[in-house]
């Protein structure tokens, strides 16, 4: 007996969920019409790459994360493997923008656990009474909390104000774009969290995490991260309805019928089950009418805008006033400009510039900045520019220059968001047949996204009787 499935949103969620589901039903002699809906012309979501005047630009993520293995593995099931390339070993520092100048970042510290304090004596970045806190953390313990906390009252309560603040507010902003007093300690690093609830002491916790045996952190692939969403779409084609606007489902004799709008027409489609592979806020227009009450729990998300910008120099002028060795900076909070970071791509990654150019990838958003969604892109690119200049003394002009925009596209996981999740899960489990996944809602890398797709599939796959 066939089966209908549908899959909503197409990017990395969207299309590995379509792709697991593809492999399970057919490792399982499951007949199935599987259809992924993507109301925009091209699948891949936030995967995109630019190649333009021998420049590789990334307008969304750049890479995986070694330490979660689920995007490589899904790259070699799609004959990747060769693809694959390791961020630059011999580049892996990066530095703390602080009162106009670049401050290396302490060696010996994990994350924002310093795993031997050498690094952290020579550091500008703490004073003395600091650096002493830090040191003192295994002696400074307290009792994990019961309830869910911020990530900065974590930090403080193991390493103290300054600590938080100079090291590793920086870092967390970083990667989540939200302020690190509202994101949840629990839902963002779980791991660490754990570390305090099995041994007090996040110094002597840290020694019992395996090493990442990689000559590096990060990977990516040679020809940018769209190979990943080109071979999905690829390996996908017969089932990806691109330029179809799911509007709405409802139940029709206990199965899904999912309205959608394809060239200004309107069309139905019956399915056994659905995964909602879109962003929550999405998720609720969809499920309002039939679920009011997983919509109004789906409200309940909070999201941020960021905005990428690529600059492509000549390397004579990027490399004019220092001789640019490492990976990029982090800003601190509070910084005068309105940049979150900066990584130096032609060092972190091979082929992304040639060899007389030089290309940064610069962001901008995240808590401390809320006016820079009312200007103009050139007005983004003069403000990225003069930080240029005072950071790396870059005073030449670029080559080539683009920004993307990400409006209210990132996920803030603040406190309260396992809860959150986990009622939303409650209801879910009542509607058989509908699955949730996405950066939404267990992890925002591209790692988090596809080992949640894949759980989606095999809950589905079970509940069909496979």
């Amino acid at each position: 007996m066939k089966r209908n499935i549908a899959i909503v949103g197409g990017g990395i969620a969207g299309l590995s969920s379509a792709h697991y589901v593809k492999q399970l039903a057919e490792q399982n002699g499951l007949e199935v019409d599987l259809r992924l809906f993507e109301s925009a012309n091209q699948v891949g979501g936030k995967i995109s790459s630019i190649k333009k005047r021998g420049f590789l630009m990334e307008e969304g993520p750049e890479s995986f994360i070694v330490e979660k293995p689920e995007g490589l593995e899904l790259c070699r099931e799609l004959g990747l493997a060769q693809e694959l390339e390791h961020s630059d070993p011999t580049h892996r520092i990066f530095y703390i923008a602080q009162a106009e100048r670049l401050v290396r970042f302490p060696a010996g510290v994990r994350l924002f656990v310093p795993v031997n304090f050498k690094g952290l004596r020579n550091t500008s970045l703490l004073s003395t009474k600091a650096k002493l806190r830090a040191c003192l953390e295994p002696w400074f313990y307290n009792k994990p909390r019961s309830d869910d906390e911020s990530i900065s009252d974590f930090i403080r309560r193991h390493y103290g104000k300054e600590y938080e603040q100079n090291i590793a507010a920086p870092i967390m902003a970083g990667i989540y774009g939200g302020s690190p007093a509202q994101l949840s300690m629990r839902a963002t690093f779980p791991k660490y969290a754990m570390l305090e609830t099995d041994h007090g002491s996040l110094n002597r916790g840290i020694k019992h995490l395996p090493l990442i045996k990689a000559a590096s952190p990060f990977v990516t692939l040679k020809g940018g991260m769209q190979q990943l969403s080109d071979t999905l779409a690829k390996q996908l084609r017969d089932h990806i309805y691109t330029g179809s606007q799911v509007t709405g489902l409802h139940m029709v004799n206990n199965r899904f019928q999912v309205n959608y709008r394809q060239n200004n027409e309107s069309f139905g489609f019956e399915a056994d089950a659905v995964v909602l592979a879109t962003p929550a806020n999405f998720s609720k227009e969809l499920v309002e009418r039939p679920y009011p009450e997983l919509a109004k729990q789906l409200g309940c998300f909070s999201y941020g805008s960021t905005a990428t910008i690529n600059l492509g120099y000549l390397k004579e002028e990027a490399f004019a006033a220092k001789r640019l060795q490492g990976a990029g900076f982090m800003s601190a909070i509070g910084n005068q400009y309105p940049l979150v970071g900066c990584t130096w791509a032609s060092n972190k990654f091979k082929e992304r510039s040639g060899d007389d150019h030089f290309l940064f990838r610069a962001f901008i958003g995240g808590p401390e900045q809320d006016n820079w969604q009312a200007q103009s892109d050139d007005e983004i690119i003069t403000q990225v520019k003069e930080a240029f200049r005072k950071y790396m003394g870059i005073t030449g002009t670029p080559v080539i220059q683009h920004v993307t925009r990400w409006e209210n596209a990132n996920p803030l996981y603040n406190i309260g968001h396992n809860n959150r999740v986990s009622q939303i899960q409650s209801t879910v489990s009542q509607i058989p047949g509908l699955y949730l996944t996405g950066s939404s809602y267990r992890g925002v890398g591209l790692a988090d996204c596809i080992r949640d797709a894949k759980r989606s599939a095999k809950d589905l796959l079970e509940s069909l009787g496979t």
